[in-house]
């Protein structure tokens, strides 16, 4: 309440007990405009106990927002922190992304690399079954001409050739021809024999090529399998602080259509207490005037009639 007003609702208590006291002398003359004092003073202390209540109301709805406010700001700073973690969860999932494709790559070449060794190991097994009957076929020519040589009576000695001959050109020619065929044979045996050597080499160091491919392989799958792991888990804890996102987005827009309620009613209360004041200029004036009609009137009455 304004000094001013204090002032004014003193004067008026006091034009009050004046009235009351010049009534009491003239009842008839003032009991009309006593009801009407009496009535503004009522009315008067209506409006300014309605605009302390809409005052008080007024400032619990002010300070109701001022804490959802702060609640907003609460909810926003979280909302930011967590768009910030799932900023930084997506980064490590294309991090990890990235390295996924690079590892499957790489078991991929290993594979194509062991399909290969696989192919090579195949070969050299269909060569090995392939020269094992050629082999066993000239082991057992070699023994035939060997039994065959034995049976004639030598080992194709050389008195054997020249007696056996017609004449010298006969005896050079099937000497040279037996040698060729034992030499050949001899050859035969030798090639099948290193050829069969080199395919089992061969074969052994595809085979520990293929171990040893193998091996990486499994190393790499174990690699992958650890990313496909942590890739789990990181879409998982994306998934939990998108979740915890909308939770916090939901209160956000809980608290904002609070406070959307909480302007109007500021406002409905501002609007009231606007409209209450207004009124009560009004009536204060209206208490000048009945006070100044009122002491017109007393200064009307002549003096010997007290």
């Amino acid at each position: 309440m304004t000094k001013k007003l204090c002032s004014k609702k003193r004067l008026l208590s006091f034009l009050m007990a004046l009235v009351c006291v010049i009534s009491s002398c003239f009842p008839i003359a003032f009991a009309e405009e006593e009801k009407s004092l009496e009535e503004l003073q009522d009315r008067y202390e209506e409006i300014e106990k309605d605009i302390q209540e809409n005052q008080e109301k007024l400032d619990e709805v002010q300070q109701d927002i001022k804490t959802n406010e702060q609640k907003l700001d609460e909810l926003n700073s979280q909302i930011d922190s967590i768009e910030e973690q799932i900023g930084l969860l997506d980064e490590s999932i294309d991090i990890l992304n990235g390295d996924i494709d690079d590892l499957q790559g790489d078991i991929n070449v290993t594979t194509e690399d062991i399909n290969r060794i696989n192919i090579q190991i195949a070969d050299i097994e269909a060569q090995m079954v392939s020269a094992e009957p050629l082999m066993e076929e000239t082991k057992t020519l070699l023994l035939s001409r060997i039994r065959e040589n034995y049976m004639s009576g030598g080992n194709g000695s050389t008195l054997e050739l020249l007696l056996s001959s017609d004449d010298m050109s006969s005896f050079f020619a099937r000497k040279e021809l037996v040698t060729r065929v034992s030499e050949r044979d001899n050859e035969l045996i030798a090639e099948l024999s290193d050829k069969l050597v080199e395919l089992a080499e061969l074969q052994k160091e595809n085979e520990a090529q293929k171990a040893e491919l193998e091996g990486k392989r499994a190393e790499l799958d174990v690699q992958m399998n650890s990313l496909t792991d942590k890739q789990d888990d990181l879409e998982s804890s994306l998934d939990s602080q998108k979740k915890k996102k909308n939770n916090v987005t939901g209160k956000k827009d809980e608290v904002k259509y609070l406070l959307e309620d909480l302007d109007k009613d500021s406002d409905a209360y501002k609007a009231a207490i606007k409209r209450q004041e207004k009124e009560r200029a009004e009536l204060e004036a209206e208490i000048e005037n009945a006070i100044k009609s009122q002491g017109s009137t007393e200064n009307d009455v002549p003096d010997e009639e007290f």
